[in-house]
């Protein structure tokens, strides 16, 4: 109900003072605090009316029309001008034992009309004569009857439960009863969350139990695998036998064979742990002796004239003969390195020769007499000594010696001879790169024919 009275505020800007309930404008007077809750009961519905000032139900009607209050309201437009019963209601009386709130105004005169007129029942203890004398009546108990004859008592709630009350101005009393309610609320509430949780640990407690008396059952358990005397009395005996034998001499000579025995197998298996990681050990080795003879084997089926000459110039390199096979790998390691400084210092022979050949053909070109061969050599130097350039001079020189063998002049024979001398592969470093290269080692700083002719 609250909230419907501020949804309607909000919506058509009316202030909640010119909208208030009932409710919040009465309360029973202090002098007759023992009547409050069956006054409560018997006014609940008025108290929870909504007064409407006379300036401002036109448009309260006119929302309240056009929109769903999801629920029940009840509210009264309060005539301008209210005119006041002629004499106060009698002590006796509900409405003789309600106070109106100072400032009420126009809502308080409507308030006091209405209770004298609507709400005159008389409050008696019991129904006594007087009670049933009244036409209107009201118990301390909450039972209340009106002109038309109709009795009610709703004992729904309990009469004296503050938290259900809806009179008065000044809610202090209700929210400290409400604050001290909730602590009791908590209380409980923490309570019952102890109680919960042993519940929860007493529920497992009595399944596991269970359980176990399920997996029982399922065994087929008996007595017998429990019963303890048996087992004792069994104990025992065995005990007493075990006793026996050990006074008996010849079970003692059989634990010291067996101890011998067991020392005797521990050695042993010793050993032959030992005998088996070595013949490990040799079946590597004789591993690496099949590989390596196997890639000698495949050296020696290729190319078999050209390694004979290279065996036969590695032997002469060796100062003594290969007796082992480990010996190999380190004898290779050096003739490898041998090779690699004598055929380094070969390719640094061809290299001055290849820029010295460079030099001659830049010469060539560039010579002011060798101009109108510009036509084959091109303009301009060669920036590489490839076979196209070298087979474009040596055609040129062919072509000058065959067609005019008197103007092929020794200087021009010399530069085209030494552009040739330059050219010509290295034998040597090839047959050892090639050689190097069928044995299965890196040919490291050897360059092949293709890399001494720059393709």
């Amino acid at each position: 109900m609250l909230q419907r009275r501020d949804y309607i505020a909000e919506n058509t800007g009316i202030p909640r003072t010119s909208l208030p309930f009932v409710g919040e404008l009465i309360q029973v007077h202090k002098d007759h605090e023992r009547w409050t809750g069956a006054i409560e009961r018997l006014l609940r519905n008025f108290a929870l009316t909504i007064l409407v000032h006379p300036d401002n139900y036109q448009q309260v009607d006119a929302f309240v029309n056009i929109t769903n209050m999801r629920g029940r309201i009840e509210y009264f437009p309060v005539p301008a001008a209210v005119t006041l019963p002629p004499t106060k209601p009698s002590p006796n009386t509900v409405a003789g034992k309600i106070e109106i709130k100072p400032d009420a105004g126009a809502f308080g005169r409507y308030i006091i009309r209405e209770l004298f007129h609507r709400f005159d029942h008389l409050c008696c203890d019991t129904t006594n004569r007087q009670w049933h004398d009244a036409d209107q009546a009201l118990t301390i108990t909450g039972l209340f009857k009106g002109r038309s004859g109709r009795r009610i008592k709703d004992d729904g709630r309990d009469i004296n439960d503050r938290r259900n009350w809806v009179l008065g101005w000044n809610n202090q009393a209700k929210l400290a009863l409400l604050i001290e309610r909730r602590k009791h609320i908590e209380e409980a509430g923490r309570k019952a969350a102890g109680s919960y949780e042993a519940a929860q640990k007493q529920k497992q407690v009595h399944a596991a139990r269970l359980a176990a008396a399920r997996q029982l059952i399922a065994d087929a358990f008996t007595f017998d695998q429990i019963n303890t005397l048996a087992v004792a009395v069994q104990m025992k005996g065995k005990q007493a036998r075990r006793d026996t034998l050990k006074q008996d001499p010849t079970l003692e000579k059989l634990s010291r064979e067996i101890a011998t025995a067991q020392k005797s197998l521990k050695e042993t298996g010793r050993q032959y742990d030992q005998a088996v990681a070595a013949v490990a050990v040799k079946e590597a080795e004789e591993m690496r002796n099949l590989e390596r003879t196997q890639q000698l084997t495949e050296i020696t089926s290729r190319e078999t004239p050209e390694l004979e000459n290279a065996f036969l110039l590695i032997r002469k390199r060796l100062d003594l003969p290969v007796q082992r096979l480990d010996d190999v790998d380190s004898r290779r390691r050096g003739l490898f390195q041998e090779y690699s400084d004598e055929i380094t210092a070969v390719q640094k022979i061809e290299t001055d020769k290849t820029y010295a050949a460079l030099a001659k053909m830049a010469e060539i070109i560039l010579h002011d007499g060798w101009q109108h061969l510009h036509d084959e050599l091109g303009s301009a130097p060669p920036a590489e000594l490839t076979p196209a350039a070298v087979e474009r001079f040596q055609r040129v020189e062919t072509r000058i010696c065959k067609d005019d063998s008197r103007n092929c002049s020794v200087g021009s024979a010399s530069s085209f001879t030494a552009i040739e001398t330059a050219w010509l592969p290295a034998s040597t470093s090839e047959r050892s790169s090639a050689f190097l290269r069928a044995a299965g080692c890196d040919s490291g700083p050897f360059p092949s024919s293709d890399a001494t002719h720059g393709s």
